[in-house]
Order: C-alpha cells, then sequence, then structure tokens
C-alpha cells in the first residue's frame, strides 16, 4: 500500500485547519481511510453556544475521546450529558482529552440553586481541565471559591469575564 499525504499527521493537521466543519464532515464520508483520519480533527472543538444540540448523545458518546475543547452557552449541556435534570446520578460518560472549557453567558447558581454543584460535579470528572474560560453576566462566590488545584490539578489557565460577582454567604 502507498503512502498518503494523510499519512503525515503534521500535514493532515495544516490541510484541515483550512477545511470548514461541513468539509470535514465530507472527508469523514470519503472512505474508511479518510473517515479514521478526520474524525478525530472533526470531533477536537466541539462548538455548542448558540444552544443547539446539533449532535444526539449517542453520537457525543462515540466522538467523545477526540474532544479537546467545548464551547458552550447555557447549562443545558451539563444537564444533557449528566442524565437528569436532578443530577444526581454520575455524568453518562466523559470528555477523557478535554483540555479546555468556553462557556459564555452564565447565570451561576441564581435560577437554579444546583447548578453550581451540577457544574463542579462536571469540573471534578474532567480533571484533565487544563483551561476554563467563563464569560458571566452573573457569578456566585461558591463556584469561584470551588474552582482550585484540588479540583483541577491540571489547570493551567482560569479566566472570568464579564458581569458582577453575587455577594453570598461565604462562611
Amino acid at each position: 500500500m502507498e503512502d498518503s499525504v494523510f499519512d503525515i499527521p503534521l500535514l493532515l493537521d495544516e490541510i484541515s485547519q483550512y477545511l470548514s466543519e461541513s468539509d470535514l464532515r465530507n472527508c469523514v464520508c470519503v472512505s474508511r481511510i479518510w473517515s479514521a483520519r478526520f474524525i478525530p480533527i472533526l470531533w477536537r472543538t466541539v462548538d455548542l453556544s448558540n444552544n443547539k444540540l446539533t449532535y444526539n448523545l449517542n453520537t457525543f458518546r462515540k466522538g467523545r475521546t477526540h474532544v479537546r475543547t467545548i464551547k458552550v452557552g447555557s447549562l443545558w449541556f451539563f444537564e444533557a450529558i449528566s442524565g437528569a435534570r436532578g443530577h444526581k446520578y454520575p455524568f453518562r460518560f466523559r470528555f477523557p482529552n478535554l483540555r479546555s472549557l468556553q462557556w459564555a453567558f452564565c447565570y451561576l447558581g441564581l435560577q437554579d440553586p444546583g447548578s453550581i454543584d451540577l457544574a463542579l460535579d462536571f469540573f471534578k470528572a474532567h480533571s484533565t481541565l487544563q483551561d476554563i474560560s467563563f464569560e458571566f453576566d452573573t457569578i456566585t462566590p461558591e463556584l469561584i471559591a470551588t474552582l482550585d488545584k484540588s479540583n483541577l490539578p491540571a489547570l493551567k489557565s482560569f479566566s472570568l469575564i464579564g458581569g458582577e460577582e453575587i455577594k453570598g454567604d461565604t462562611s
């Protein structure tokens, strides 16, 4: 069998960065070989910031090992993968190679007191997280206080952008 340009990982990465998500999906459909090469690239960043689940949960389960970055816009994503709104269940599945979480438009702890617990459960289940970015309108001090090195040993970067901190009982 002849070697292909796709056998060289750096070239594959270089080529794929110029392809749209639609183009990557088309590449996956060309052949089994192309599918094996392009699926990890297609799944590298999952953008759910529009609050629409464009992937069904079974698809997430299959592609989860390739996910490095997740961009979300609200709590619904965590509720969906936790299994139930009550979320006292372990997450249905984890993203073992997740490195970055970008979360926009957070209203943590205000509408649903369990939202802090849900977010923390997700963080604890994903100790590989190195970068967390919150773009928020309001956030509670309880969440900030619990995002420390003991919960996220790999964390290198944590940024809060926007709004105001809601003063709460910190005792």
